[in-house]
């Protein structure tokens, strides 16, 4: 016999939205984030989520990446500097558990990114993107197709 599971509720999901926009993060409407999630917070105005966004659990947004261009042997990494841009996520977009959004990335509207997934390109309106780097498997139709 199965144990009946009790309604999961996140005592914080309401919270989470908030304390982004108090950093800095640049909102056009609710949306939510999972536990654990962490994105850049040095360049949180560099981020920009539109309405009906979901973040699920232990994903990362990155504004920021080093330049590896012109780095040779015998350079300090710690020396090399950063290419900073904008992420933003399109209205009603949903990225999956664990995944990475790197920087100068747009998910577009209605598209979903796959669990574990590292989108290093734009993903287009209402597709699926999975994998490492994220690729596009499947466009969704219209409704009057």
């Amino acid at each position: 016999m199965m144990a009946k599971q009790k309604n999961m509720v996140d005592p914080a999901q309401d919270k989470r939205p908030k304390y982004w926009k108090k950093a800095g993060v640049d909102v056009r409407g609710r949306f939510r984030v999972g536990y654990d999630v962490y994105f850049d917070a040095g360049n949180a105005e560099r981020i920009h989520i539109e309405e009906g966004v979901w973040i699920t659990a232990r994903c990362l947004i990155l504004c920021h990446k080093r330049i590896l261009k012109e780095y040779c042997v015998g350079d300090d990494y710690n020396k090399t500097p950063y290419q900073i841009k904008d992420v933003t996520l399109k209205k009603g977009c949903c990225i999956g558990m664990q995944s990475i959004i790197m920087p100068g990335v747009t998910v577009g509207e209605g598209a979903i990114i796959g669990a574990g997934s590292v989108v290093t390109r734009d993903i287009p309106p209402y597709t699926v993107a999975t994998g490492n780097p994220a690729v596009v498997v499947k466009t969704f139709p219209n409704k009057s197709e």
